[in-house]
């Protein structure tokens, strides 16, 4: 009789053996949906986000009318090779039970590397409305922002969260890399 753990530990070991064959922005996608359901401006704002925090380098990025865009991101979001991991419903994407199985794996390896701090962000992000998102991405990666149609909008979204409290984002700049610590 093969019991529900023994079942757990198979699909496990096999979800581990996948993801080893999954490139790293495939992996940035599992991580960036999470728990979570999300808009695909979301998944957007955040795996560009969580790119950089994680020095993912494959992924281009360039201006766009809302910020930063990746015609990479928007690719995979639509590949079939993913889609045992992640579905789209009524414009939300969220992962599917294997998904979420690969999602905590992948944490586990985070944590195992010491990027805590990654998760904590990653976690402040999906909880924050959609348009703060989009705020975040202007105010830690102004060099998206140039064809903004809303740029009017996330200065005052911006200036909310200065009247808050001035430690709500905090950036630290280590030169290539970037220490940010956000307070949802």
């Amino acid at each position: 009789m093969i019991t529900n753990t023994t079942k757990k530990d198979k699909q496990y070991k096999k979800i581990l053996e996948e993801l080893k064959l999954l490139d790293d922005l495939d992996l940035l996608i599992i991580l960036t949906l999470g728990p979570k359901k999300l808009r695909h401006t979301e998944v957007q704002k955040i795996a560009i986000i969580l790119s950089k925090l994680l020095g993912i380098k494959d992924i281009d990025v360039e201006a766009y009318h809302y910020g930063g865009f990746s015609e990479t991101i928007m690719e995979k979001l639509q590949s079939k090779h993913l889609s045992d991991y992640f579905v789209k419903e009524n414009n939300h994407y969220r992962l599917t039970k294997k998904g979420l199985m690969a999602y905590h794996i992948l944490l586990e390896k985070l944590k195992a590397k010491g990027l805590t701090d990654v998760i904590q962000v990653l976690e402040a992000l999906r909880e924050l409305p959609s348009d703060d998102i989009v705020a975040i991405q202007y105010f830690l990666f102004p060099e998206y922002t140039h064809k903004s149609k809303i740029k009017g909008k996330v200065s005052m979204i911006l200036r909310k969260y200065r009247e808050k409290s001035k430690k709500i984002i905090e950036v630290k700049d280590l030169g290539e890399k970037k220490i940010v610590k956000i307070e949802a």
